[in-house]
């Protein structure tokens, strides 16, 4: 039992740098880039054949609906978003971890 409440322990942490360093880096994002600016403009301003790669990648992995209806619409999204969004997530998750059931029963002493 004490091994798996430790493991819960580092999970939870991990989640929690995984959280601080998603928001802190899509507020970099916000604050230094325009706010209304693509996330698709920001991988070309990194590196201008991301897109082509990730594009060809991801075609041959998934399937050809999810290029159009999921991948498309993040890059259309502000740059902020998506690591603000998974920032959220990952601090979500690491407060649900740290919620620990209840084990103990209420004992009543018998006079």
């Amino acid at each position: 039992m004490e091994r798996g409440r430790r493991v819960r322990v580092v999970v939870q942490r991990a989640f929690a740098v995984i959280a601080a360093v998603c928001l802190v880096g899509g507020i970099a994002i916000a604050m230094l880039l325009p706010v209304d600016a693509p996330l698709a403009q920001l991988i070309y301003a990194i590196d201008g054949d991301a897109l082509d790669w990730v594009e060809s990648g991801l075609r041959h992995a998934l399937p050809a609906w999810a290029w159009t209806w999921i991948i498309m619409p993040l890059l259309i999204r502000p740059d902020w978003l998506l690591p603000i969004s998974a920032g959220i997530v990952a601090a979500g998750l690491s407060v649900s971890l740290t919620r620990r059931p209840k084990t103990e029963t209420a004992r009543r002493r018998r006079s």
